[in-house]
């Protein structure tokens, strides 16, 4: 999941998606806006992580958990 979040982030421009759907990016507003989801999907990224790595922690305690009770 979180390499897929990075790929879209790093290989695709919001720009080529908008301007594959017919919308002009023309000012600085618009500009502004995409930076603006960057960021959010930067955000999510980083939040994504946090989640999958709290995930792994999880997993190891319950690893060590059930090892501790079959001992």
């Amino acid at each position: 999941l979180t390499d897929n979040i990075e790929e879209d982030i790093s290989e695709t421009s919001l720009e080529n998606i908008l301007a594959t759907e017919g919308s002009s990016l023309n000012t600085a507003h618009d500009l502004a806006i995409i930076e603006e989801i960057k960021k959010d999907l930067q955000k999510v990224h980083t939040a994504s992580l946090a989640v999958s790595n709290t995930i792994s922690s999880i997993t190891e305690l319950s690893e060590s958990f059930n090892a501790f009770l079959e001992s």
